[in-house]
């Protein structure tokens, strides 16, 4: 009984999960400004934390939220390794350069016990974020339409989707950390780079990727108040609040760079 609840509790988080990249990428088809950002929002590492917190307790959503900045810093290295390569190749070859270059970037958080706790996963998170920024090409000018959006919705959304229910899977079988890892694996932010790429051109990848880790900032505030608020308050509560304050950061950001908001039709 207790394991078809589990499994119940997984097919939840993956229809949740799907129905939040359909809503968040289909406001973010009206916005130029705010697609890279919409695309890095938590989404998977938000309901990964979440269900972890309805499947098992909040202290162990609390666990798997610790080491989550040094993987959305991986998941920051895998965007930028995607962009520089696309110029030069196919998608398939950025795809697999980028795979190469987060699984990299993983390493510390897989074999240094140290990169584990707070101060050294958010210090190892910024540091490849910030890194990972200051190597992104110059965009174009002409700012790029999110006429994309729509042509990739189906499979963003089913893999959204199943990378939270695999997270709350993993997270029951092995562990905080292993949940993290899988939370933090960015098969959103690559499906999107894909579809842009195919539907843009290369050329027009580098102003999304600095939406992209704008967004990924914002992940990482969420990561570090989620692994305060979930063991201390109740899921729901820590849940908005973590993300309140995530978005309150990505704004702050967003209106400070002076960014304007481009409709489209």
């Amino acid at each position: 009984m207790a394991e078809t609840a589990f499994l119940l509790k997984a097919a939840c988080a993956f229809l949740v999960a799907a129905a939040w990249v359909m809503a968040a990428a289909k406001t973010a088809q009206r916005s130029s400004t705010w697609g890279g950002v919409v695309a890095a929002l938590p989404s998977v590492t938000a309901f990964s934390l979440l269900f972890i917190a309805w499947t098992q307790d909040g202290g162990e959503a609390g666990k798997a939220a610790v080491p989550l900045p040094a993987g959305l810093g991986a998941a920051a290295v895998a965007t930028t390794a995607y962009v520089r390569l696309a110029a030069k190749g196919r998608v398939t070859a950025a795809l697999a350069g980028s795979a190469a270059a987060w699984f990299l970037a993983m390493l510390p958080l897989l074999l240094v016990e140290a990169c584990r706790r707070p101060l050294a996963a958010n210090g190892v998170g910024l540091l490849m974020l910030l890194g990972s920024t200051l190597l992104l090409p110059a965009p174009p000018q002409a700012a790029a339409g999110p006429a994309g959006w729509a042509r990739g919705l189906p499979l963003k959304a089913s893999l959204s989707g199943a990378t939270v229910a695999a997270a709350v899977v993993v997270a029951g079988l092995l562990g905080p950390l292993a949940g993290a890892v899988v939370a933090s694996f960015p098969i959103i932010l690559w499906t999107n780079l894909m579809v842009f790429h195919a539907a843009l051109g290369a050329a027009a990848l580098g102003r999304m990727a600095r939406g992209f880790m704008v967004g990924l900032l914002g992940g990482m505030v969420f990561a570090n108040a989620g692994a305060a608020l979930f063991p201390a308050a109740g899921i729901l509560a820590a849940f908005a609040a973590s993300y309140a304050a995530c978005l309150a950061t990505v704004a702050v950001i967003v209106l400070l760079g002076g960014h304007r908001d481009r409709r489209h039709a």
